[in-house]
C-alpha cells in the first residue's frame, strides 16, 4: 500500500520530523513534530487535503522543542507517547505490540528503549522511525540520568536489526548531513553499534562519541512538558 511521507527537519538543531498519511482516506499523523515547522506542517496538511489524528512522539526526553500542544489546539489531533513517558497530557498511551491506524494504513509500535525508558520505533510496512535509538552511522549522546546504555544496545541489535536489510530508517536528528538509512547500512557501517559488535566495544565507541558531541555544543537536552 503506498503512502504519503514528507521529511521537515530544523537546520538549527538538526532535528527531523515526518507526516505520513493514508493516500484513500487522507487521513495523517506527525511523527516527531518541531515547533519550528508547525505553520509549515498546517500548510502541508490543507494542500493536499489531509486530516491530522495522531501527534506520534518517539520519545518525550528531545533536544528539540515540540510542536504537539500547538498543533493539538489548532487540529484537535490526539498526541502520543509510550506509557513509561508519564506525561498526563497526552490523550493515548501506548505499548509495544501496539498498532495505530491510519484509515488502512497500519503503523506498528515497537518499544525500544535505551535512549530514553519511553523510547519508541514506529514501523509503517518497510520503514522505520527511529527516533533517537539510532542515528545514521553512529547513535544519539547517553543522557544522565535517562539513558541506559544496555537497555539501548540490547533493543538496537535484538529488535531493529532484527528487521530486513532492505527496511528504510529515519531519524528523528540527521548526524553529519545525512536524514536517511537502512538496516544494512547501519549494521556493517555504524561506527558505534555495527552488527558484530560487543557491548564493551559499544560502551568505549560511545563514550567517544558523547564526548565529540558535547565538545561541540551541538546536543543539548530538554524535557517536553505539559
Amino acid at each position: 500500500m503506498s503512502f504519503f511521507l514528507s521529511q521537515l527537519g530544523d537546520d538549527k538543531s538538526h532535528s527531523l520530523s515526518y507526516i505520513i498519511a493514508d493516500n484513500f482516506t487522507r487521513k495523517a499523523a506527525i511523527i516527531d513534530s518541531l515547533q519550528s515547522r508547525v505553520d509549515d506542517y498546517l500548510n502541508i496538511i490543507r494542500e493536499r487535503g489531509l486530516s491530522l489524528e495522531y501527534l506520534l512522539e518517539t520519545h518525550v526526553h528531545e533536544d528539540h522543542v515540540s510542536g504537539i500542544h500547538e498543533l493539538r489546539e489548532q487540529t484537535g489531533a490526539r498526541r502520543v507517547m509510550h506509557e513509561n513517558a508519564g506525561l498526563h497530557c497526552c490523550e493515548q498511551t501506548v505499548r509495544d505490540g501496539d498498532e495505530i491506524y491510519l484509515g488502512e494504513l497500519v503503523i506498528n509500535v515497537l518499544h525500544t528503549p535505551g535512549h530514553s525508558p519511553c523510547s519508541v520505533t514506529y514501523q509503517v510496512q518497510d520503514r522505520l522511525f527511529v527516533g533517537d535509538a539510532l542515528w545514521p552511522g553512529n547513535i544519539a549522546p547517553f543522557v544522565k540520568g535517562v539513558s541506559n546504555p544496555k537497555t539501548l544496545f540490547n533493543s538496537v541489535k535484538d529488535i531493529i536489526y532484527s528487521m530486513p536489510d532492505d527496511y528504510i530508517l529515519y531519524p528523528a536528528h540527521a548526524w553529519l548531513g545525512q536524514r536517511i538509512s537502512s538496516i544494512a547500512q547501519e549494521k556493517y557501517c555504524n561506527r558505534v553499534i555495527p552488527e558484530n559488535c560487543e557491548y564493551d566495544g559499544f560502551i568505549r565507541e560511545a563514550s567517544e562519541h558523547n564526548q565529540t558531541i558535547k565538545n561541540a555544543g551541538k546536543y543539548r537536552s530538554l524535557n517536553l512538558t505539559c
